[in-house]
């Protein structure tokens, strides 16, 4: 867990050294999700510093890229700052109060929890600087009563500086969950048809030889002659009997 309080501390410092900090944060139906920080830090942090100084922390799970900014200064002029936009992610909601309490400075409030209705009720703290801004995106649709920031559709809502992100979502069903069951069920179908029908076809073919056999016998059984007196069988060509000699 420190390792993390230590990643988003970095993100900190840098936030007093810059100009503002802006969240994109994606949470997953079981709490687990990425943070994307984008940090305007006016030239003054590089990317080989930030990176450095992650390794000497020895944190993971995270990547480290730049990118330039033109941020408005009035009078229809703007001046390009350097950011630093910082990844990383968590499994699980206390890692993620973590991360953002540290980022934010709030000690308290942070909380990302499972309702017994099967909702999940979201409480970040203000976490945008001055000027920046927080997204949130979810996996499922978000109460519009629960919260005073800007809905974005219905699965993301977006928190100014000073807001606090507090909402709350439903969780959908995963889709790609559902067509794999209904998927093993219709294989499952396949294959007990395939057996059925093979059942069936061996079943017809053992009868239709069973009555082939049985229609050879009975014509074997017409050809055969019989004598009189004897009551001997004779061949089909015989015209007398081999036991008796009577004519048959």
């Amino acid at each position: 867990m420190r390792r993390y309080i230590c990643f988003l501390s970095i993100l900190a410092s840098l936030f007093l050294l810059g100009c503002k900090v802006d969240y994109e944060i994606n949470i997953n139906n079981d709490l687990s999700g990425t943070c994307v920080a984008r940090v305007l830090t006016m030239g003054m942090i590089t990317k080989d510093g930030v990176t450095q100084e992650l390794q000497q922390k020895g944190l993971t799970n995270y990547s480290v890229s730049e990118f330039t900014e033109n941020v408005p200064m009035g009078g229809g002029q703007s001046i390009p700052m350097q950011g630093m936009q910082i990844k990383s992610s968590w499994s699980n909601a206390a890692q993620l109060a973590e991360i953002l309490r540290a980022v934010a400075g709030v000690n308290a409030g942070m909380a990302l929890r499972k309702n017994a209705d099967g909702s999940v009720s979201v409480l970040l703290g203000a976490l945008a600087s001055e000027g920046g801004k927080a997204r949130i995106h979810v996996d499922g649709k978000i109460d519009p009563t629960s919260t005073r920031g800007v809905l974005i559709g219905s699965n993301s809502v977006e928190f100014g500086s000073g807001q606090q992100v507090a909402f709350s979502f439903k969780p959908v069903v995963g889709l790609p969950k559902v067509i794999k069951i209904i998927g093993i069920i219709l294989c499952l179908g396949f294959v007990a048809a395939l057996c059925l029908y093979a059942f069936k076809r061996k079943r017809n073919d053992m009868m239709v030889t069973a009555s082939v056999g049985s229609s050879i016998t009975e014509i074997s059984s017409i050809n055969k002659r019989f004598c009189s007196e004897c009551g001997a069988t004779g061949g089909e060509g015989d015209k007398f009997c081999s036991g008796c000699g009577n004519q048959l």
